[in-house]
């Protein structure tokens, strides 16, 4: 059997409590995890909020990372690493709208029409992924024994292993090959420095798809299977990737196929990230997909 993420987790440090308890209470616990994690990104991110909504939202995201230090010894080890991640995520979330109402970043963006509507719009994303990496490297700096985490992946070594992996590379190149497709029937609008904006276009996907992959699928995750069972852990990460760009983007909640395409890639990229102990090949699907959607955006 392939390496899972629970084994990497030092079982007697989480004492019978990280495996006691009805699975219907788990579910329970996973589901007012959500709705309360979804609560707080809806706070965080709403436009409509301004400052007061700010100033409370932030209350409610250092009350708890308080609330975390204080009940440290009594807090089961398994559920103070996931909380801290998910109060560190919203932190993220929370300062990058604190610039957004600053006025020093904007969202959501739209596509760009020339180079300098594309240097705003590759500035924007960048904050955003700048202020949920470093959230995220905080939480994990302070999560100890944390050498589970982030994790790019591993295989079995017998033929099952080997066939496995060939296939994971040959969907990530088959992935890679749509994207390339749907480039050249999309050419740019612009002829000159295309090299340019094809490498930045590549960096910023590959850029999204780590922060991305590294918070959700690279600490969530585990994290969340050390605590629950590994099926709920999978929907939970699933769930919290599609609420983040639900209410990341105004009127995504209206769009239910947006919302379930997410869904369903964080299923996916869960599924496989547990399976293979590592985000790799999630980073490199994830990258041919956000290569496509930045190419909308370019001029």
């Amino acid at each position: 059997m392939a390496n899972t993420m629970m084994k990497h987790l030092d079982t007697a440090e989480h004492g019978p409590d990280a495996q006691g308890g009805g699975d219907a209470l788990r579910v329970l616990e996973a589901a007012a995890l959500l709705l309360g994690f979804s609560g707080l990104l809806y706070a965080v991110m709403r436009p409509e909020s301004g400052w007061s909504g700010a100033v409370v939202s932030g209350g409610v995201i250092a009350a708890g990372l308080v609330l975390l230090s204080i009940r440290r010894n009594q807090l089961p080890i398994d559920v103070q690493r996931l909380w801290l991640a998910l109060f560190a995520l919203a932190a993220g979330f929370w300062v990058f709208n604190a610039l957004r109402r600053g006025g020093i970043a904007e969202w959501p963006v739209h596509p760009a029409f020339s180079r300098r509507e594309y240097a705003t719009l590759l500035y924007m994303h960048f904050a955003l992924l700048m202020t949920m990496a470093a959230a995220m490297a905080w939480a994990v700096y302070r999560i100890p024994k944390s050498s589970h985490l982030l994790r790019w992946g591993s295989w079995r070594r017998d033929r099952v292993g080997r066939l496995g992996q060939a296939a994971l590379v040959v969907s990530a190149v088959g992935v890679w090959v749509w994207a390339g497709a749907t480039m050249i029937r999309d050419p740019l609008g612009i002829y000159s420095g295309i090299a340019f904006f094809v490498g930045i276009a590549f960096l910023k996907s590959a850029m999204a798809a780590l922060i991305e992959e590294g918070c959700y699928r690279g600490v969530i995750l585990p994290l969340a299977s050390a605590r629950f069972s590994v099926a709920v852990a999978i929907v939970l990460q699933a769930c919290m990737y599609a609420v983040f760009h639900a209410f990341l983007t105004p009127g995504a909640l209206s769009a239910g196929s947006f919302v379930a395409v997410a869904f369903g890639l964080g299923l996916l990229f869960g599924t496989v990230s547990y399976v293979t102990n590592g985000i790799g090949w999630a980073c490199l699907t994830h990258s041919a997909v956000s290569m496509v959607i930045e190419w909308q955006n370019l001029p």
